[in-house]
């Protein structure tokens, strides 16, 4: 797909409603993808968080650790 694209809606998302926990994981998994995974991890852990029952969250957040 257009990751600039997705990261450029994903960060007016955020602008928008930093406490978002569904965009902090898409922005997360996003990172991933592009292999940062140290700000994907940051991202992830900010969106469990905010919502501690997101389980795909949670999944991407140990997805992410793994790789560090």
């Amino acid at each position: 797909g257009d990751k600039s694209g997705a990261r450029h809606y994903l960060n007016l998302a955020l602008q928008m409603n930093p406490g978002d926990s569904r965009s902090l994981n898409n922005s997360g998994t996003l990172l991933f993808q592009e292999k940062q995974y140290e700000a994907a991890a940051k991202q992830l852990a900010h969106a469990t968080s905010i919502d501690p029952d997101f389980g795909e969250a949670h999944l991407n957040f140990c997805s992410a650790l793994g790789r560090l």
